[in-house]
């Protein structure tokens, strides 16, 4: 309660708490430090606080993940009622980001079956719209609108980020802060912003992420944007059009009701290559 008085005091309108799963057993493989019941107990105390802006980020197909599981992980989230939820699917993008027991058992990970993570991507839109949540974006439903996704994707205002491991997005690029929690407090507690690396957009990059982030919600891509992106990603536009996880809508595509339940994927796939 005292760090939320202190983030109130300093100015601080948004709290997302990374919970993923409320399974224990789920959280020690996937080598989380906090347990289920400090999840619960944050989530308890910000949506009890005042702050209009709580978020909670859960995760599908992780290992041991089952649907009935995750299910259960859904509905305990909205007994709390935040204004937000995210679902994300993980991915293993890069061996170096894996937990040294996933390293060293990766052929023996009890990942869930793709139709699995699919069905989890679909009842998560069910249960949530069911209880009053709009979709604002792939994985992502709201109470109401969400004043961030338009001032991060959509108007592309700068946004700064403090946080450990956390990334500020500006139109000319991005700041990655320090992904060592013992680096960040050594900055921080220097009055130092606790910037690690910084990437800068360059002109096809920049076009791609407008379009990118025009996609993810939901607001369609007109033919005279994709015309203007470059090779691979003018081809990989047209392979999930002909694979039916795109389809044209009016002057616009946008995601068939099949290709939303992919659409992480489809974004991720669309985003690689330059």
């Amino acid at each position: 309660e005292d760090k939320i008085q202190a983030a109130k005091r300093a100015g601080i309108t948004r709290f997302s708490v990374g919970v993923q799963t409320f399974n224990d057993d789920i959280l020690n493989e996937c080598n989380r430090k906090h347990t289920a019941r400090e999840a619960e107990d944050a989530i308890e105390l910000l949506c009890k606080s005042g702050f209009k802006e709580v978020n909670v980020d859960l995760m599908r197909g992780l290992p041991h993940q089952t649907l009935e599981g995750f299910i259960g992980d859904l509905l305990h989230v909205v007994s709390y009622d935040p204004e937000t939820i995210h679902a994300y699917r993980m991915r293993i993008m890069r061996k170096g980001e894996l937990p040294t027991v996933f390293e060293r058992n990766q052929e023996q990970l009890a990942l869930p079956s793709i139709e699995d993570v699919c069905a989890m991507q679909y009842v998560a839109h069910k249960i949530l719209t069911d209880n009053g949540y709009q979709r604002h974006h792939t994985a992502s439903w709201s109470r109401t609108k969400c004043q961030m996704y338009e001032d991060r994707w959509q108007q592309q205002i700068p946004l700064l980020a403090l946080g450990w491991r956390a990334y500020s997005l500006f139109q000319f690029g991005e700041l990655h802060n320090e992904s060592q929690l013992g680096a960040w407090r050594s900055r921080v507690d220097n009055g130092e912003f606790p910037i690690e690396t910084a990437w800068k957009y360059n002109k096809s990059e920049k076009v791609l992420r407008r379009l990118l982030f025009n996609l993810k919600m939901s607001k369609g891509i007109t033919e005279q944007h994709i015309q203007s992106l470059n090779e691979p990603h003018l081809s990989k536009f047209q392979r999930l059009i002909d694979l039916g996880v795109l389809k044209k809508q009016g002057d616009s595509f946008v995601f068939t009701d099949e290709g939303v339940m992919v659409g992480e994927e489809a974004i991720k796939y669309l985003s690689i290559g330059s």
